[in-house]
């Protein structure tokens, strides 16, 4: 004889476990940057950048090529934000749906207590050849606080914290674009740095206060395990 009330017991435990395993598991795909490797196309830069005067476009990549960290700095800025890095993904191999949320570390300082500078980070999907802005991940967003101020030694700091992405319908060959700098509003001019390369001996942790200027910077995406063709990369 069927016992029913343990039929259904059994039914209703199943739906947690599947639930709680729907919920837990996700795929990831992490991006590191590297401080060399040129990019293959030049998309336009995003138009809220206000100083592109030292901006570098270099190949993001998913593996890890061990180039040297090197800190970069901006020009004296009182109010504005300058891109550091543009950084241009190798060709999707698939059609693909984007969605989910983007999340990053960096390590970063300003040349000044009083300074307000502050990480800030756009991405977007392009068309193979750059031209086409197939839509966008992210914004141009600021991490600017109080709470995130960059200090006047190497800090890690969120590049950016966890923000949901739009929905974006990318096509085989089509690039992920991430743009990463710093936000000013100084009562007088300051510069900020940034730390880009990727031969740490791991990642930087996802927090507000690590010191350690040997790990790896990051971006990653969650909820996508993305298809790229990645060859091998030829540092220069």
């Amino acid at each position: 004889m069927i016992n029913m009330s343990t039929l259904k017991l059994k039914a209703a435990i199943a739906v947690v476990l599947f639930l709680f395993m729907a919920e837990g598991s996700f795929a990831v795909t992490r991006f590191y940057m590297p401080s060399t490797g040129t990019a293959e196309v030049a998309p336009t830069f995003e138009a809220t950048w206000s100083n592109l005067t030292m901006v570098k476009r270099i190949r993001c990549t998913t593996t890890r090529f061990n180039t040297t960290m090197v800190t970069e700095t901006s020009p004296s800025i009182t109010t504005g934000n300058c891109l550091f890095r543009q950084y241009v993904s190798d060709p999707l191999t698939a059609d693909q749906t984007f969605a989910g949320w983007v999340r990053g570390q960096i390590m970063g300082l300003a040349s000044s207590s009083a300074a307000k500078c502050d990480s800030s980070f756009a991405a977007r999907i392009v068309s193979n050849d750059g031209t086409i802005v197939r839509g966008i991940l992210l914004a141009y967003t600021s991490e600017a606080s109080p709470a995130n101020d960059y200090p006047t030694t190497l800090t890690n700091r969120a590049a950016p914290s966890q923000r949901n992405i739009n929905t974006v319908n990318a096509l085989y060959g089509d690039r992920v674009v991430i743009e990463i700098g710093t936000n000013s509003n100084n009562p007088s001019a300051k510069t900020s740095s940034q730390v880009f390369g990727d031969n740490g001996s791991t990642d930087l942790p996802v927090n507000q206060t690590g010191v350690d200027a040997t790990l790896n910077p990051w971006v990653e995406f969650g909820d996508k395990d993305l298809s790229i063709n990645q060859s091998v990369m030829i540092i220069e």
